[in-house]
């Protein structure tokens, strides 16, 4: 077998290499000629994440160059919703995980990226924590015949974020499909428009700032976004609750991640964090930039700075 790319990327790929299609993504057995450019087939996502997981990024790169032996309908559809706006397209986390994914390798691999752009690591992030062994968990509970050798791995990733009541699953949905959105409108302005990373809060951004500025600003964006629907609901107390009580469980899955490896952990103690809750603002942001000061190399102090300003 190849050398993984990343042993991170490799285990998300895997994962989604079994989740099932939607009504948007065109099923297996649909007639490949019988679709719009912004659909794609089932088949072809799976097909490209599983050439993620079992392919050096060095590999990976020469097949997007040579545009051959991949799905293209997959990568021609991301392109052509991203230009269009059209964030609908993706019906369920899973199928937003594998856009991420996507993007996160493009934006650092593709020759026609900017040099400017490659050392941004948000989409990293962001597809980090749209896993099925994390926040995709949710579409997963009493759903795991189909995945094969992982219904084990995903059921226990399920369990870890029961029991959910369907107002807080539905939540979970809605805030995912609504970063997503959001996150669509930044990559075409970034990759189409902007070709170098601008401040991504302001409506028309004209300075250029760093990789890292980029990447902390995103999570403002996201984190405001997410304040913004919790906010606008009526939550109920069993919901409250829910949030707080899977928060170090399911959705704080990624912190237990690198906290597994004693990475995020230093950056929250150092802003004395030790128990990230969803419901608190601060809290969600802090976990944001820690990922992305990790993926950037920053150090404790570089993220307590950054944290304080």
């Amino acid at each position: 077998m190849r050398k993984l790319s990343n042993p991170i990327v490799a285990v998300i790929a895997c994962a989604f290499a079994f989740s099932s299609a939607t009504a948007k993504e065109l099923p297996p057995g649909a007639p490949k000629q019988a679709r719009e450019p912004s659909d794609w087939h089932y088949q072809h996502r799976i097909q490209y994440l599983d050439l993620r997981a079992l392919s050096t990024a060095a590999q990976m790169k020469a097949a997007l160059d040579r545009r051959d032996g991949l799905a293209w309908t997959f990568l021609d559809a991301a392109r052509y919703n991203t230009l269009k706006m059209r964030p609908g397209e993706y019906q369920s986390i899973s199928q937003r995980h594998a856009y991420y994914d996507l993007i996160s390798f493009v934006i650092e691999h593709d020759r026609n990226t900017p040099p400017d752009l490659r050392q941004i690591k948000f989409f990293h992030a962001a597809t980090l924590v749209t896993t099925q062994l994390q926040l995709g968990a949710v579409e997963l509970i009493d759903n795991f015949d189909h995945l094969g050798p992982l219904a084990g791995v995903a059921q226990a990733a399920a369990e870890r974020c029961a029991p959910m009541s369907p107002e807080t699953i539905q939540l979970l949905s809605e805030i995912n499909k609504e970063l997503f959105s959001v996150n669509m409108g930044v990559i075409k302005r970034l990759l189409f428009e902007w070709r170098e990373p601008r401040d991504p809060r302001e409506a028309r951004p004209v300075n250029s700032v760093t990789p890292y500025q980029f990447d902390i600003a995103m999570v403002e964006l996201e984190q405001a976004t997410v304040e913004r629907i919790l906010r606008s609901k009526n939550l109920s107390e069993r919901t409250r609750k829910e949030l707080e009580s899977t928060a170090d469980n399911c959705l704080f899955r990624a912190w237990q991640v690198f906290n597994a490896s004693s990475i995020a952990k230093p950056y929250l103690s150092s802003v004395g964090i030790s128990s990230p809750r969803f419901t608190d603002v601060a809290h969600r942001k802090a976990l944001g930039k820690a990922i992305v000061s990790k993926f950037h190399n920053k150090s404790t102090a570089e993220f307590a700075k950054i944290m304080g300003e």
